[in-house]
């Protein structure tokens, strides 16, 4: 019989490289695109190099911020002082003023923002108003209220650059905030139901009632922000909390000396916790004095 020969077949080594060709062909492409290319890695470091170039790492304090702020506690001390055993002179004021102002220069050193303006202008008029009421002669305390008024308005600006959207707040605002918020309107109540109805009749009231409107505002504002940490919020309810004990001891019933003699070192505490924590709250700042030790220094 007739044999026929077999079609022509490729051989084993020559299909088998046929199918390698093909795997490559398919496969490369995809695995080119999901790999960056060296210029990608740099083109994604390079700005990240550039942002810590502008922004340095946040630490503690540089050397003239510790200085500052210890110039600052000491002054507050020698006026503090200077309240327990009263003197007199225009030097007690001075005084005053020199435990306050060294926070502006602090937050300037760090931040330049509309934020910190806001801030510095805060802490600008409160130091007006500090040596308005610390006047060796006259009782000034009625026109010390539009420099501290206007303090508090500045407060109220420097809270709201970190107030969420409208859109935002109600899903931000936790039963722990609210409850915060309940809490502060009522002693803001219970302090105008003290000392409302004597100070309406005289030309006292309405200087008043408008600055407790002011102040109500901010303590609610010092509540709503999503902060990380809360010393912006613990320095006003301290500074709430120093005008209370005046307010008290001027329109309601006098006060004993140590007790009303704590309205300063409560009104020191809160002005550094807010200008403080506004630049820990912004990632300028990780510690005051003691990096580790404690939590607020």
């Amino acid at each position: 019989p007739k044999v026929t020969s077999p079609p022509n077949l490729p051989s084993q080594s020559s299909f088998t490289l046929s199918m390698i060709l093909t795997l490559q062909h398919r496969v490369t492409p995809t695995v080119i695109e999901s790999c960056p290319s060296p210029s990608f890695a740099e083109k994604q470091t390079k700005p990240t190099q550039a942002n810590n170039e502008s922004f340095p790492t946040p630490s503690g304090l540089h050397r003239p911020g510790k200085a500052l702020l210890l110039a600052s506690v000491f002054f507050s001390a020698l006026y503090y002082f200077q309240v327990v055993h009263p003197v007199s002179g225009y030097l007690h004021a001075l005084i005053k003023w020199f435990s306050i102002i060294p926070l502006t220069a602090i937050v300037l050193s760090y931040r330049t923002t509309r934020q910190d303006v806001f801030l510095i202008c805060a802490i600008l008029f409160h130091s007006i108003g500090d040596i308005v009421l610390a006047h060796p002669v006259y009782d000034l305390l009625v026109y010390s209220l539009f420099p501290f008024l206007m303090g508090h308005i500045f407060y109220i600006l420097t809270f709201k650059s970190d107030l969420p959207s409208f859109a935002q707040l109600r899903p931000s605002l936790s039963p722990q905030k609210l409850a915060l918020v309940i809490l502060g309107m009522t002693y803001v109540l219970i302090m105008a139901y003290l000392l409302l109805p004597g100070l309406l009749p005289t030309p006292m009231g309405p200087p008043v009632l408008v600055y407790m409107i002011i102040f109500s505002v901010l303590a609610v504002m010092s509540i709503l922000p999503r902060w990380r940490m809360r010393w912006m919020t613990i320095g006003t309810w301290l500074y709430i909390l120093s005008d209370s004990l005046i307010a008290i001891d001027k329109f309601y019933t006098p006060l004993p000396p140590l007790i009303a003699s704590l309205s300063w070192p409560l009104y020191f505490a809160g002005q550094v916790l807010i200008s403080m924590g506004l630049l820990k709250e912004k990632g300028r700042l990780l510690h005051l004095l003691v990096p580790g030790k404690l939590p607020f220094l």
